[in-house]
């Protein structure tokens, strides 16, 4: 497996003219393994390469090598793209047949170590902390209720809808909501159940009774081993920070996406074309890029073009997906 080491290593030796034939043999294996019918334009690739590069620690080490050839510049974007991508299932503990597995399965469990962002079937939203699992009900939305379950923590923006409450089952606490957002903590250590409410209102209990009704800044937390739980006012957005870190977008549309971002960065996200918002991608958001970082990331997978109207507001043009 590939890490950040191995990688400076591979493009110090780039730097070096005594490894120039050694990198060039590299390169051309590496190159006939994933080489494509369909070729990325020059132009297109290039920009890629400097996307890929521009939070990197390696960028320094490029520099000095980008008076070279596009094509030892392209083949080595490649190169990195295929070792970040060993490394990071690596580093989350997962194969690439274990990868292909929880993508298939998404439908029913959502389960991975890293923190992800996930559409649910209603059009509802969750963000998935690291270690944690959502299963969601068989039945879910053809019934009466939409139905998940949960171990570990997630934040919930759930969409409204008045015939069929979204039930959240922690353990034995049961979380029922008609739209709102709220945050679900299960702690295995602490033995207790932690539910944090940002927007709307949810109703706590379990089979036999409801404990509370909590509102925006109000909490509920479920002792488990004495059976007891306690209502009390609470800043809301400090049980929610951890939403803010990397976050990974699993086929998520571009609406979904710019909500987030809306979210995060404090600005307002405007489409000129409508079409703009069912298109859907996968990627991981770095806490530590910018704005602009992802917008150019956002663009150059789908297409589309971003134009700040002012310091706030974020307009998104292009054809768009049918």
């Amino acid at each position: 497996m590939a890490s950040s080491d191995e990688i400076e290593e591979f493009l110090t030796m780039m730097k070096r003219e005594d490894y120039d034939e050694e990198v060039q043999i590299l390169l051309d294996e590496f190159w006939n393994q994933v080489a494509s019918d369909a070729p990325i334009a020059e132009e297109k690739a290039e920009r890629i390469f400097n996307s890929i590069m521009a939070s990197s620690r390696e960028k320094e080490l490029f520099l000095s090598i980008k008076s070279k050839s596009f094509w030892y510049r392209s083949a080595a974007a490649i190169f990195i793209i295929g070792l970040s991508a060993l490394f990071y299932l690596s580093r989350s503990g997962i194969t690439e047949s274990q990868e292909v597995k929880l993508i298939s399965e998404k439908s029913k469990t959502i389960d991975k170590p890293a923190r992800r962002f996930i559409n649910l079937p209603d059009g509802s939203s969750v963000i998935l902390n690291e270690n944690s699992n959502l299963k969601i009900s068989d039945s879910f939305g053809t019934n009466n209720k939409r139905e998940v379950y949960l171990q570990g923590e997630a934040y919930f923006d759930i969409t409204h809808n008045p015939t069929k409450p979204f039930i959240v089952h922690t353990g034995k606490i049961i979380t029922t909501v008609l739209g709102t957002a709220f945050n679900i903590k299960m702690s295995s250590v602490d033995k207790k159940v932690i539910i944090t409410v940002t927007r709307g209102k949810v109703k706590v209990g379990d089979n036999e009774k409801t404990y509370n009704v909590i509102v925006p800044d109000e909490q509920v937390v479920f002792y488990e081993s004495i059976s007891q739980h306690v209502k009390k006012p609470v800043k809301a957005e400090k049980f929610i920070e951890w939403t803010n870190g990397d976050i990974y977008f699993d086929d998520v549309s571009i609406k979904d996406v710019a909500k987030q971002l809306q979210d995060r960065f404090d600005v307002s996200i405007v489409f000129s074309n409508e079409q703009i918002k069912s298109c859907k991608f996968s990627a991981t958001f770095l806490k530590s890029q910018s704005l602009k970082q992802i917008l150019h990331i956002i663009g150059e997978f789908n297409q589309i073009k971003y134009q700040f109207k002012d310091e706030r507001t974020v307009i998104l043009s292009g054809l768009g997906c049918k």
